[in-house]
């Protein structure tokens, strides 16, 4: 609840430019797509795969080459700052040498012209689909920045049906998350100090009141769940890349490290699960795998906290010339 001094603020207010995040398109920005590629499918209704990046075109580069679960062919193609007619040109340029069945074009800002000319292409043809996705990034504050993906679409049906199906899937993750939390509770797991936080798929405990490091779940939309930890702090990933082998083993389940798609994961735990409707069968695989990495990595994470935190405040004694 807000305290009555506590001043609301709108999402434009946090709005940073996206090279904050991801100084260069083709070497920060599409390598994190290709890694993120279901966020991207998850607001167009589509189970995308990523096939390849940067992929040449006589002169040009492709960003992303993709697919969907039902076998039809996707480019993508990423543009930082307003949409502009290069652009919509090499998306039709990519289309029409890859063969594509759908198009989309990634972009921070998308111009009227441009809006009337995509809705012109879906209104005249029934064989490619063109969606523009805008990219919006938030700085929450000084340690968290959020994304958001907006797709525009065409007025018609498929909208509709599309708002309908992104509304059900939010209740359903809701309604999942919720009782989770209740299951977890239940059995006593210790929830970090700051407690909880949810988002679509994806909830979050928080290991430290400044929200620096935290264990997230997330539910998949390619039939799997993820159990992860992410922090800022390289030096603690470092000390957790040491213990990987006794960690996977403790676990009974593989460990990845993915420092390419986000700098700040230290582990994620890809596990085969069932779809997300089938609650009864999701949460006891979901509770036992949380147990795992409270019983065997949190304690791990906490000490690699606590020696890092000391390492610091020596260096900084040592620095300042302070006595031992």
């Amino acid at each position: 609840m807000l305290k009555n001094d506590q001043k609301l603020i709108s999402l434009e207010e946090l709005k940073i430019p996206i090279r904050q995040v991801w100084r260069r398109e083709d070497e920060n920005f599409t390598p994190w797509l290709k890694e993120n590629i279901h966020a991207l499918g998850e607001v167009l209704g589509l189970r995308l795969t990523a096939d390849e990046i940067e992929t040449p075109v006589g002169d040009f580069w492709l960003d992303l080459l993709a697919g969907t679960a039902d076998g039809k062919r996707v480019v993508v193609e990423n543009q930082f700052n307003r949409t502009d007619h290069d652009h919509l040109g090499k998306c039709l340029t990519y289309a029409a040498d890859f063969q594509a069945d759908i198009i989309i074009w990634v972009t921070e800002e998308l111009r009227d012209e441009h809006r009337q000319a995509v809705r012109y292409f879906n209104n005249t043809n029934d064989k490619v689909k063109f969606y523009v996705v805008v990219v919006e990034v938030f700085k929450m504050d000084e340690s968290r920045v959020a994304y958001q993906f907006s797709p525009f679409v065409d007025s018609g049906d498929w909208a509709r049906l599309h708002s309908n199906s992104q509304n059900t899937r939010n209740q359903i993750y809701a309604e999942y998350h919720k009782k989770l939390q209740d299951e977890l509770e239940n059995i006593g797991f210790p929830l970090p100090v700051s407690g909880t936080w949810c988002q679509g798929r994806q909830i979050n405990f928080w290991f430290d009141n400044a929200g620096k490091i935290f264990c997230y779940h997330q539910v998949g939309i390619d039939e799997n769940f993820y159990v992860g930890v992410w922090g800022e702090n390289k030096l603690i990933a470092e000390e957790l890349e040491k213990q990987k082998a006794e960690m996977e083993k403790e676990i009974g389940h593989s460990l990845e490290w993915d420092h390419v798609a986000s700098p700040g994961d230290f582990y994620t735990s890809k596990i085969p699960a069932p779809p997300i409707t089938d609650m009864d069968s999701l949460l006891p695989k979901s509770v036992g795998m949380l147990q795992k990495f409270e019983k065997f990595i949190f304690p791990r994470v906490r000490k690699a906290m606590a020696e890092i935190k000391k390492r610091e405040a020596a260096d900084t004694a040592e620095k300042n010339g302070a006595p031992d």
